[in-house]
C-alpha cells in the first residue's frame, strides 16, 4: 500500500505482519509449558529523493499494543553509500547467520549469533561496490568505550561470505569476531557460522549450521544445530514451513535448546 505524501518524489508505504500460534517450552518448576502467542505489527516506510539525486527516508514499526518499537531509523544514501541512524537494520557484527526452526523461532540460532553481540549500535554505514559490501556500526556516545563494529559481505557463484569484528572497550574489554558462509543451489540452502567473544580475557567460541530444502513450491524443511563453549548441551531442531498462499505461512517445529525441549506451531501473515 502506497500513500501520497503530497511532495514530488516522496512516498509513504505501509506494510503489515501478524502471527498467531502456540509455543511449548519445557518447565519442570511450573505448569506453564504451553502458551498462546500473537503479534501484530504495522510497518511505515517513508522515502524521497532530493533534486541532486540523494535518496532519503525513515522507517518505523507500530506494535499491536500501540507502542512504537526501537527499530525506528532515518537514512540517506548516494554514491558515497548509505548512512543510517537508528535501529532495525543488520549491524556490522551480525552479518549472516543460520536458519531457525518452528513458529516464531525456537532459538536454536540464538546462542551462536548472540555470542558476537555488543551493546546496540545506533549509527550504521554501508557501501557496496559490485558484489562486495562493507559495513560499519557504532553507538553514538562521547564515552571512549563506545562499542563499534566493522564487517564485510561478498557474494559469488551462490556463496554469501560474511566477516565481522566488534569491540566494546568497557570494564570487561569485550571483543568479538564472526565468520558466516551461506550457499544456495536450487532448492537447497546451507548456512554455517562461527563466532568468538573475549570478555575479561576469557574466550568463548560458538558454531552453528543449518540446512533448508524446498521440497516443492510450498513446503520447506529446515534442520539447524548449534554449540557454544561452556554449555553442557548443544542445540538442535527440525522445522517445516508451508506456504498457504496470499501471504500466510504455516510454521511448526521442535527443538532441544541447551537441554530444554521446545515446540511451536502457528501461522505467520504478511500484508
Amino acid at each position: 500500500m502506497v500513500a501520497s505524501a503530497g511532495i514530488a518524489s516522496a512516498d509513504v508505504t505501509l506494510s503489515g505482519s501478524a502471527q498467531m500460534g502456540v509455543i511449548y517450552v519445557e518447565n519442570d518448576a511450573t505448569d506453564t509449558d504451553w502458551q498462546v502467542q500473537r503479534e501484530v505489527d504495522l510497518g511505515v516506510a517513508m522515502s524521497g529523493t532530493t533534486d541532486a539525486g540523494l535518496a532519503f527516508g525513515a522507517d518505523f514499526n507500530i506494535a499491536g499494543d500501540g507502542g512504537v518499537n526501537e527499530d525506528a531509523n532515518v537514512h540517506i544514501s548516494g554514491s558515497f553509500g548509505t548512512l543510517t541512524i537508528g535501529g532495525g537494520i543488520t549491524e556490522a557484527n551480525e552479518l549472516g547467520g543460520i536458519g531457525d526452526v518452528g513458529y516464531d523461532g525456537l532459538g536454536v540460532d540464538d546462542a551462536v549469533e548472540g555470542n558476537a553481540a555488543i551493546t546496540n549500535p545506533n549509527v550504521h554505514y554501508t557501501l557496496s561496490v559490485g558484489s562486495l559490501t562493507v559495513h560499519a556500526s557504532m553507538l553514538s556516545d562521547t564515552n571512549e568505550a563506545a562499542p563499534y563494529a566493522l564487517g564485510a559481505s561478498y557474494s559469488v557463484n551462490g556463496f554469501d561470505i560474511n566477516v565481522g569484528i566488534a569491540n566494546e572497550d568497557d570494564a570487561a574489554d569485550t571483543n568479538t569476531t564472526l565468520l558466516a558462509v551461506g550457499y544456495t543451489a536450487g532448492a537447497l540452502t546451507l548456512d554455517a557460522i562461527m563466532t568468538t567473544s573475549e570478555t575479561n580475557n576469557v574466550e568463548t567460541e560458538a558454531t552453528g549450521v543449518s540446512v533448508a530444502y524446498a521440497m516443492d513450491a510450498a513446503t520447506t524443511i529446515t534442520v539447524a544445530a548449534s554449540d557454544i563453549d561452556g554449555s553442557a548441551d548443544s542445540s538442535i531442531g527440525l522445522g517445516v514451513a508451508y506456504d498457504l498462499g496470499g501471504g500466510a505461512t504455516f510454521q511448526a517445529g521442535a527443538a532441544s535448546v541447551n537441554d530444554v525441549s521446545k515446540a511451536s506451531a502457528g501461522i505467520a501473515m504478511a500484508f
